[in-house]
């Protein structure tokens, strides 16, 4: 089965992670990468967990009231049949649930993937063997640049001016197309009359 790709904000977002190992800490990184309120409990908790600033660390057995007003949970126990109660009782609840060591029982798996700035690129195996997803992870790192975050926040900052001179949608593609690949082999970003001759060149192509 392939698993539909689907980007989600959350940032701000209630995060709760039950567990206390060294996967339970992979995910705390992982969710706090992307800006989630994140909440970890577990009888027995890592070390490392207790360092890391901005999450909330209860030493507990989990109960099913915590999930109460969470937007995602990770069941990263080493309990098998825990994690599949934790996953019923979200689905029941309409929480997406990720199951750390049955993928197939929760609604969505955790994809490799490489983040830079607002720019990630993520791999899925559907499941069938995390190999794979990290063959192709590494296969991207090399593209995965400060330069490319950069590029993204600049032709982000520059979509109001586009619409403005452009009000095809259709048409806008080739603009961004052009100013991108001026930014890969400028290796800076177009200056005015740059950019307006770029699109002084699509309007002639028209």
């Amino acid at each position: 089965m392939a698993y539909f790709p689907m980007f989600v904000d959350m940032k701000h977002k209630n995060c709760l992670i039950v567990g206390g190992g060294l996967v339970a800490l992979r995910k705390v990184r992982m969710m706090l990468e992307f800006e989630a309120k994140v909440r970890v409990i577990a009888p027995i908790l890592t070390k490392e967990l207790y360092s890391i600033k901005g999450i909330c660390v209860e030493e507990r057995e989990f109960s099913f009231c915590d999930l109460e007003e969470q937007d995602m949970v990770i069941a990263a126990t080493n309990l098998v049949e825990l994690n599949k109660e934790i996953a019923a009782a979200c689905k029941k609840r309409g929480i997406p649930v990720n199951v750390v060591n049955f993928p197939e029982s929760g609604s969505f798996i955790c994809p490799a993937y490489e983040k830079t700035g607002s720019v990630v690129a993520a791999f899925s195996s559907g499941g069938k063997n995390p190999a794979i997803s990290q063959y192709l992870k590494g296969k991207m790192k090399p593209w995965m640049t400060n330069e490319l975050a950069e590029q993204a926040e600049y032709l982000g900052s520059i979509r109001s001016k586009v619409k403005q001179q452009i009000e095809e949608k259709e048409k806008r593609k080739p603009v961004y197309e052009q100013l991108l690949a001026f930014c890969q082999k400028e290796k800076r970003f177009p200056k005015e009359e740059e950019f307006f001759n770029i699109l002084e060149e699509i309007r002639k192509k028209e």
